[in-house]
């Protein structure tokens, strides 16, 4: 399940197939168990446990859709940020995979100016060819006031606002993704290392039997 893409919503649905599957699986075996029987097969044990994992990692799967179709209002935190793309994704080997630009939000686009007309008085020509080339450089640009370049002005900077808007928000998209890659890795990890110790101490007391208060061999 931690395998499918984070943004498929076939995960929850793979997680709830398991789940009844193995609670099928577990009126099979118990219908096979002596009901007379004062311990716990270990083979009781281990669906038991197995079920458990498998709810855990549905609501996991259910936490990562949220983080990966969150709403684009506001970026992560920041020290979420720093500890999941800085630290976790290093261990992971996700560091190539997740973004870690963290640019400024006010940042236009490369090539994006925003324009401002000025009165004739205030648009001084340049005396020298330093100033020529000072003016080049500076921004924002500005032009000479009149009505025709008051509405290009206009224009032009809700053309720049609407760009910058427009990867302000696929830049928190893709933070918000990246938290969603890096979270199901990690807990893919976390409920793996979980399952493998888990079943080696069950399977490694095999010869032994479960009891309500004590174990009996």
């Amino acid at each position: 399940m931690f395998w499918m893409p984070c943004d498929a919503g076939e995960k929850v649905s793979l997680g709830i197939t398991i789940l009844l599957a193995f609670s099928v699986f577990q009126l099979v075996i118990a219908e096979s168990t002596p009901k007379t029987s004062d311990y716990f097969p270990v083979i009781v044990v281990y669906v038991a446990f197995i079920m458990s994992v498998s709810a855990v990692s549905t609501v996991t799967a259910i936490v990562i859709l949220y983080l990966n179709f969150h709403p684009c209002q506001y970026r992560p935190p920041r020290n979420t940020r720093v500890f999941l793309f800085e630290y976790v994704a290093k261990v992971l080997f996700m560091y190539s995979s997740v973004p870690h630009d963290d640019q400024d939000e006010e940042e236009l686009p490369l090539g994006i100016t925003k324009v401002r007309p000025v009165s004739h008085v205030n648009a001084e020509k340049p005396s020298n060819k330093s100033d020529l080339n000072k003016n080049k450089t500076d921004e924002p640009t500005y032009y000479p006031e009149n009505e025709s370049m008051k509405r290009i002005a206009e224009d032009v900077n809700v053309i720049c606002d609407t760009i910058r808007n427009k990867a302000k928000m696929e830049q928190i998209l893709d933070e918000w993704k990246g938290v969603a890659r890096v979270v199901d890795r990690m807990f893919f990890w976390i409920c793996s290392l979980i399952v493998l110790c888990t079943c080696a101490a069950i399977f490694s007391n095999r010869g032994s039997s479960y009891t309500g208060n004590s174990t009996s061999h």
